[in-house]
């Protein structure tokens, strides 16, 4: 009867293949991670996961945050591209 909870336990928890998120779950969970109140293998048995795999989205988190600002900066540049109206 152990054995077959045990087996049952794993599959159920078992990730499954190809499984995709979104890129919203997974800032969720690279943020979850930048507020370090968790380890990383904390955070990935929560969200069913390989710490690798954080690894690897914290990674290119870390290397597109400033694209959220780009729409501002070209905001600013047509901004001040713009001529200006004096009425």
């Amino acid at each position: 009867m152990i054995k077959y909870i045990t087996i049952y336990m794993e599959i159920k928890m078992a990730r499954k293949k190809g499984q995709t998120y979104t890129a919203k779950q997974k800032s969720k969970v690279v943020l979850e991670l930048l507020k370090e109140e968790k380890t990383i293998n904390q955070l990935a048995t929560e969200f069913n996961v390989t710490a690798k795999t954080i690894q690897n989205w914290k990674k290119q988190f870390l290397e597109n945050a400033d694209k959220a600002f780009e729409a501002d900066d070209d905001r600013e540049a047509k901004k001040d591209r713009a001529p200006s109206r004096r009425k």
